[in-house]
Order: C-alpha cells, then structure tokens, then sequence
C-alpha cells in the first residue's frame, strides 16, 4: 500500500502517531524520485493562490513524467516496496506557509503513481480545511457545496426522511417535483457550479436514478469547468454504484465516487431501504475500475466485524466515513455497540485506511495531522 504521512520537526504531544510501515522523507532537500525542485516550491508558497497551485500542479506532474521517461527503474522500485509493504511518504505539509491540507506535492505524487501502476494499492486523502477535527466533525460534508442540476430519489431510506425528504418539503412553491423528492432534472444548474473547493454533485439525490443522457452533459459541464478551476474536487455518490460503469472513461480524476454501506449484512434490509443491499453494493462498488473511492458507513447498522472490514479493504477506498444515526429521535435503526464500532475503526486504521467521523458518540478516533 501507498499513502501519505506528515512529518514534523520535534513531534508535538497531540501529533499522529507515526505511522506503521516504511516512511520516505519525500521534501525537496532530499535525493528522492518524488522530490519536488526548489524552483517550483518557492514559485508556490511566495504567493500560494489557486493560480500559483496550478502552475506548481501541472509543473510537477511534468516534472515526474519526465523522470519517469528517462528512468522508470526507480518508479518500478517504489511500486514493488508498496506491493509488499505498507510505504508512506512524507512532507510537512500543512505548513505556516502552506496552510491549505492536500496541496502538497505528495497528494500529486499519489495520484501519479496511481495512474502509472493501476494494480498498486494508492491510499490518497481527501482535502480538507486546516483544523478539521475527525473526531468533531458536525456535518459529513462540511466544507463541500451541493451542486444540485439533478435531484430526487426512490430508494425511500428510512433514515432519509428526517434530513433529505424534510428539506424538500420547504420547496413546495419552488418546484413540485423537488416537493414530492421525485428524481428530476434542473437544466438551468448546469452553468451554476458552486464556488466552493469540494462540491457534492446531487447531494439531494441518488444520481443513478439520473437520465444516463443528462449524467453525460453534468459530467462534460465539471470537466469544461476544470480548465478555468481544476482544483475542486468532486463528490459523486450512488447507492446502485454499477450506475457509474458506463462514465468512468470520461471522469476527470478530481472526481471522487463514493456509495453508502450502512453493513454487510442483507438480511432484514429491505425495511431500512429499497436500494440494493449492501452485498450487491459492494460487489458493484468494488468491480468499479477506478482509482478514486470513498465509502461511507453512514449511519452504521449491526455489522459482522471480519467480514464488514474485509469489505472494506477489498474496496480499497482512499478513506471511509463513519457515524452513527443522527436521528435517533426521528427513527430508530438497528445500531452496532460503540465497542463495535470502535474495533471496527481500529481495524480500518490498522489497515492503512483513514476513517473520518460524523456522529461518533463514545467512539474515539485519532486526531488528524490538518
């Protein structure tokens, strides 16, 4: 497995712990093949706009490309280090200069390595704002605009009611269908994409129920938008992720797809939703041949722990969201003890795996290095 980890110079009391594996100091002081160059470092953090990130982006990528033209042997060297070991490599962004989490040249160099050894576990974590605690995190989507030209869903999840279809109701004189939260299409949202860094494209939807036609023209409308802003990142989420197969050639790669698997375990689902259940989910999810994953164990039914992780790790998402219902006086589910739920995330922890948390009651998750 390849990921990333944050150094620090004199390691404060609240840090991470280091992490479990071999660590490359990765910073361009040193001989590594990722290194970035001094020049483009400086470029960057002189004046680290959005501007300036993009110019540091496309000139490092070139800059490995390049590296990798003239001399693979090392490139090859890493993958096979990560094949039998888990390797991580290490920056100290974020930094008093570079505050912003996830620009930094190692989440650039994850993604290149990603692409040139498509069979290599690539762990790379998602931004997120300086000072996000995972442990304090009120809303899964906190920093993420909902870009929405697509809205509606018919799973009819118990637990959506309460959140979801409660917020559609304040629509009835705006547009019926969003009212009645029936799966419809908005064509005037296309030229509106949010200004934020993270958008969550139909969050007040399930997109498989999109027409495939309409799906394509939001898809060509995010990868037209990333030559004038390219580095938003991108949240498309299906309960049915087989939905995504026919798409993924055309996926830009700041484009993330995520899937909810509240458990594994079928039986008795089909009261909480009538979306396909969890096996079928994680079959289709896992099949899904593209790099950029995440899943979202929101809210978290009674699971199998062996077998709900093995799930997990076979998915292989860059990091996994985890909470409770937080509703419970709206709707009460079948809910895992808090015991559970905290093997459960040590295990995903223990595998490399970052978890992030919602509604986390008495669960305890380290803090982030953000």
């Amino acid at each position: 497995m390849l990921s990333r980890y944050t150094r620090y110079r004199g390691r404060a009391a609240n840090a991470n712990p280091l992490p479990d594996g071999m660590r490359r100091d990765t910073r361009r002081h040193t001989k590594h093949i990722l290194r970035p160059t001094y020049e483009l470092v400086d470029a960057y953090v002189v004046k680290p706009t959005d501007a300036a990130w993009g110019r540091f982006r496309r000139g490092y990528l070139a800059l490995l490309e390049a590296r990798f033209q003239k001399d693979r042997a090392p490139f090859d060297e890493l993958a096979e280090q990560a094949t039998s070991a888990n390797v991580f490599l290490g920056c100290s962004c974020p930094t008093k200069k570079n505050p912003i989490h996830g620009r930094c040249h190692t989440f650039l160099a994850l993604e290149f390595m990603k692409k040139k050894y498509p069979g290599l576990t690539v762990i790379i974590p998602a931004p997120r704002p300086k000072g996000h605690n995972t442990n304090a995190t009120p809303n899964m989507y906190a920093e993420a605009q909902t870009w929405s030209p697509f809205k509606g869903c018919e799973f009819d999840c118990v637990y959506c009611s309460p959140s979801f279809k409660r917020h559609s109701k304040r629509q009835k004189r705006l547009c019926p269908d969003c009212y009645k939260y029936t799966p419809h299409c908005h064509e005037n949202r296309l030229r509106r994409i949010p200004s934020a860094p993270i958008i969550f494209v139909c969050g007040n939807a399930d997109i498989s129920f999109c027409p495939p036609d309409f799906a394509r023209r939001i898809i060509e409308r995010i990868v037209e938008h990333n030559a004038r802003a390219p580095h938003k990142t991108y949240y498309l989420q299906s309960k049915q992720p087989a939905y995504f197969e026919p798409f993924l050639s055309h996926l830009p790669e700041n484009v993330i797809l995520l899937t909810t698997l509240e458990t594994n375990r079928d039986n008795g689902y089909g009261t909480i939703s009538k979306a396909p259940p969890p096996s079928v989910r994680y079959e289709q999810f896992k099949a899904l041949n593209y790099p950029r994953k995440v899943v979202t164990v929101e809210p978290v039914l009674d699971f199998d722990l062996r077998t709900f992780v093995s799930w997990i790790r076979k998915i292989g998402p860059e990091y996994v969201w985890l909470g409770f219902n937080s509703k419970p006086k709206s709707v009460t589910l079948p809910e895992p003890s808090e015991d559970k739920v905290q093997r459960f995330a040590e295990k995903l922890l223990d595998a490399g795996i970052e978890v992030r948390g919602k509604t986390l009651r008495g669960v305890e998750l380290p803090a982030t290095s953000a």
